[in-house]
């Protein structure tokens, strides 16, 4: 199973989905049991929405794209079960181990400002907007960058006097819209970071936006 190569595990894995679960458990010397007992359920999970899709949506068999899929949902999950984890998504789906040794002191990664390069075939865009204390300058500024962290675009420029979460979110809608219509596109899947808890809330359907932003946040959430 390429998936488990990449974690630097090789095994024979029997074709059984009874015996397939069985022998998981021979490998519980591996210590790292958080990862590993979530494994299985990701795959098999993973499986069937995908096998449904075929049945049902017409969707053509992608080895590729089943793989990527049981990464990013073991990543998603791990990051659900350690939600202090300062690591980002893609970080985990390279290594998913690292979840579980979230404090890494060894690996010396702070919570507090330490910017981490995306994986290889994404983009991560980081975005930020600033108001001077008296409130009438304000500004916005951000930054496209590629896997060994070259910056592939940059941009900076004033803003009007709108709230804060209001022009970050069209900051970052501006820069996704560039990003689809870049030679980038359809080549890396991209990250977006912003420091902007609200915004993230409103593009997490974890927040209601307010209703003159619905069809922002609806535009970000569909492209």
């Amino acid at each position: 199973m390429s998936f488990c190569l990449d974690l630097g595990i090789s095994a024979s894995w029997p074709s059984n989905p009874t015996l397939f679960l069985e022998a998981w458990t021979d490998l519980s010397s591996l210590s790292v049991s958080e990862v590993w007992s979530l494994l299985p359920f990701v795959i098999i999970w993973t499986l069937w929405l995908f096998r449904n899709d075929i049945v049902f949506n017409d969707m053509s068999m992608d080895w590729i794209n089943l793989k990527f899929l049981i990464k990013f949902r073991l990543a998603t999950w791990l990051k659900a079960k350690f939600d202090d984890c300062p690591l980002s998504i893609e970080s985990i789906m390279v290594d998913p181990f690292l979840a579980k040794n979230h404090y890494l002191k060894a690996a010396n990664i702070s919570k507090i400002g330490q910017w981490i390069s995306p994986s290889v075939g994404f983009a991560k865009l980081n975005t930020d907007c600033a108001v001077l204390s008296r409130g009438d300058n304000r500004g916005g500024g951000g930054v496209l960058r590629g896997s060994k962290g070259e910056i592939l675009f940059q941009f900076s420029e004033s803003c009007p006097s709108d709230p804060p979460s209001l022009l970050e979110l069209l900051s970052i809608k501006i820069r996704v819209f560039k990003f689809l219509e870049s030679r980038w596109s359809g080549r890396l899947r991209l990250i977006v970071e912003s420091d902007c808890k609200l915004t993230i809330d409103w593009l997490s359907a974890s927040v209601a936006p307010p209703a003159n932003l619905v069809g922002h946040v609806t535009d970000l959430i569909e492209c």
